[in-house]
């Protein structure tokens, strides 16, 4: 089973790949390696690792039965349409605006993006796998169920 740490780090690490591609993608376009695509790719790592734990600062895993709407296929779907839908507002809006600004907040959307599948990734790796849609259930409903404490069972 993924732990925090476990989180963090692949989350760290799709980060890190999305820094360095942006990085090298950069680089082929006639742009030097400089401090500000340095910084660029630590700003991924970072983004990548809170996009790692996004699900469970979210949703905590209060028991083990925790897995609800952040935990399932179509938070997943949602976070793949996010990415989608900022890269395509970018396109839109980079003929008025600074075109490198823009950039590097796409790199950093896919970083966030990359590392809550990540955390998703690693979640449908174990026993319980994913949930494909489940809503967050109110405590009322839960309570609601249960039988008094003195309460006898009848016979069928």
């Amino acid at each position: 089973m993924a732990n925090k740490n476990k989180h963090m780090a692949w989350g760290a690490g799709a980060g890190l790949c999305i820094g360095l591609y942006s990085a090298i993608k950069g680089s082929k376009n006639g742009k030097e390696f400089n401090y500000r695509q340095a910084f660029k790719i630590i700003a991924c790592v970072g983004t990548g690792i809170l996009g790692g734990r996004l699900s469970d600062l979210l949703e905590p895993a209060k028991n083990p039965n925790h897995r609800s709407f952040f935990h399932s296929y179509c938070f997943g779907a949602i976070t793949i349409l996010g990415m989608f839908l900022v890269r395509i507002s970018i396109k839109s809006v980079a003929k008025n605006v600074d075109s490198e600004a823009l950039e590097e907040i796409t790199t950093l959307t896919d970083a966030l993006g990359y590392g809550v599948l990540t955390h998703l990734f690693l979640d449908a790796q174990t026993k319980r796998g994913l949930p494909i849609f489940k809503t967050i259930k109110s405590k009322k409903r839960k309570q609601s169920k249960k039988k008094p404490a003195g309460a006898k069972l009848q016979p069928a």
